[in-house]
């Protein structure tokens, strides 16, 4: 069903699908933004002021995340579940600093602590979230269980390019018949060759593995096109 529906994909929603991940570059380079001008709302506070002007002042600046509205009005799930995903990492980083700012009331003690675990929410949550679109994923869809074409078809996973590379090895060496004979001759084949990839001939080796796969029974074939994938081979022949 995943190939399927994926046939169905046009080029823009592909397009926009790829795109998804400018709400966290967003969240990368809004620091830029909300740090100074946080820095000037707090230095603009005068002495003794309550707890919650701390706050207010350190929590104004997030409204520069208001752009990130934006991506709720796609077309596509995939890009909106994205931009939900991106706006909960802002309430984390809101939140954290009125916890900090707020109990210390602009104390040294809370703004470093504030910089500590803030900057850590910045830094993990764009890398985060930049990785799951380059991957196809979304942790949003899967927990709310509309995550039934998932990873995107466009994303190029390590899996999906390993199965590719064995599907167009098959295909350009079909299954021939083989005999008794021949089979015996196939698993001495393969078993020469892992000695020689052990010994680091993988010259002779990849040519031992492709006898074996040429020769042998279907489950030597399937391990003879893994040990070939392991010396790189696969895409040579």
């Amino acid at each position: 069903m995943k190939e399927i529906s994926s046939l169905n994909m046009t080029a823009g929603q592909v397009e926009s699908e790829r795109g998804a991940g400018w709400v966290y570059w967003w969240l990368f380079v809004s620091p830029l933004i909300t740090v100074p001008w946080m820095a000037f709302n707090l230095a603009s506070l005068r002495y003794s002021v309550p707890a919650s002007d701390y706050v207010w002042a350190a929590l104004w600046p997030a409204l520069a995340h208001g752009v990130l509205l934006f991506g709720l009005r796609s077309r596509y799930l995939y890009a909106r579940r994205h931009a939900q995903q991106a706006l909960l990492l802002v309430v984390l980083r809101a939140g954290s600093t009125a916890l900090f700012l707020g109990l210390s009331e602009g104390g040294e003690g809370g703004i470093c602590l504030w910089v500590i675990v803030n900057g850590l929410l910045w830094l993990w949550g764009s890398r985060w979230g930049q990785g799951q679109v380059k991957r196809g994923e979304c942790w949003l869809m899967h927990w709310r269980l509309d995550d039934a074409e998932l990873p995107r078809s466009w994303a190029a996973t390590g899996a999906h390019k390993a199965a590719t590379r064995r599907r167009r090895f098959l295909e350009v060496e079909p299954p021939r018949p083989w005999a008794a004979t021949g089979a015996v001759d196939a698993r001495a084949a393969f078993s020469r060759a892992q000695g020689l990839a052990q010994s680091g001939r993988r010259v002779e080796a990849a040519a031992d593995f492709l006898v074996a796969f040429r020769a042998g029974s279907p489950d030597l074939r399937r391990r003879a096109v893994e040990e070939l994938e392991k010396l790189g081979e696969v895409e040579t022949f």
